[in-house]
């Protein structure tokens, strides 16, 4: 019984006694100082980004107006002018193109490369 009374006595004066203080909260300025630096740095990162992307909106938004103002005459010969690119890319790297049928010279090209001659 005398350790009951004991564990008794120090329970209520543990409960009793003053409450625990906490201690003082550090402050390490370099280590601000430095998070400091890195969040500007991301926000820096991300207004260079929106930028981007504004002139990324931008420029779509001028292909668009440009594709809308051509009639549909200009595909055929944008569809001709890839053919002939494409073509040429072939013969430069020396793969044949059988889709891509040879591009014909036209007289007045052979004038101009005789008179340089």
């Amino acid at each position: 019984m005398g350790r009951a009374h004991v564990f008794a006595a120090v329970l209520v004066l543990s409960l009793l006694g003053p409450s625990a203080r906490a201690q003082w909260a550090v402050f390490d300025a370099s280590n601000f100082a430095e998070n400091v630096l890195q969040a500007a740095r991301s926000l820096e990162q991300i207004n260079n980004q929106i930028r981007s992307l504004q002139n990324e909106a931008a420029m779509l938004e001028t292909m668009n107006r440009n594709l809308r103002s051509l009639d549909s005459s200009s595909l055929g010969q944008m569809t001709t002018a890839l053919s002939r690119i494409n073509g040429l890319m072939s013969q430069a790297t020396g793969s044949p193109s059988p889709s891509t049928p040879p591009i014909p010279r036209s007289s007045s090209n052979s004038r101009r490369n005789t008179a340089r001659r």
